[in-house]
C-alpha cells in the first residue's frame, strides 16, 4: 500500500487536510469516479484509512469550511474523531463563510486564516 508506506516515512510528521472525501470507496460508480475509471480497488487503496495511523506517528490539521457539503463535513468529523480515538493528535478547525474550494483558493493570500493556520502547522512540524 504505497500511500501508507509514504506516510510511514520518519520525514513526514504531519497531515494538513482540507475537508473533502477521505473514504473514496463510494466514488467508483459516481459522476466523479466514472470519468477517471476509478475501480473499487483504486478507491480502497487511495482512501485515507484511520487504522493506518498510530499515536505519535503523525499529527493532523483538518480544515473544514462552514459552507462545505454535509458529506465533506461528515467525513472530516469521522476522520478527526477516529484519529483522536487512536490517540493521534488531530485538530479540526472550522472556518466561517468558506467551503472546500474557497479554502484552497485562500491559501494564495497571506492574510487568510487558513494560510496562517497552515503556516503555523508546517512550522511546528519542521522543528
Amino acid at each position: 500500500h504505497l500511500a501508507c508506506a509514504l506516510l510511514k516515512s520518519p520525514r513526514i510528521t504531519g497531515l494538513a487536510l482540507v475537508a473533502g472525501i477521505f473514504d473514496l470507496t463510494e466514488l467508483p460508480d459516481t459522476v466523479i469516479g466514472t470519468p477517471i475509471s476509478m475501480t473499487a480497488a483504486d478507491a480502497e487503496e487511495s482512501s485515507c484509512r484511520i487504522d493506518e495511523y498510530e499515536e505519535g506517528e503523525v499529527e493532523a490539521l483538518i480544515l473544514v469550511g462552514e459552507c462545505d457539503t454535509p458529506r465533506f463535513r461528515g467525513q472530516a468529523d469521522e476522520l478527526h474523531e477516529g484519529l483522536r480515538a487512536r490517540k493521534v493528535k488531530s485538530q479540526r478547525v472550522e472556518l466561517p463563510d468558506e467551503d472546500h474550494y474557497s479554502l484552497i483558493e485562500g491559501f494564495a493570500q497571506e492574510s487568510k486564516k487558513q494560510t496562517k493556520l497552515l503556516k503555523k502547522f508546517c512550522s511546528i512540524q519542521s522543528l
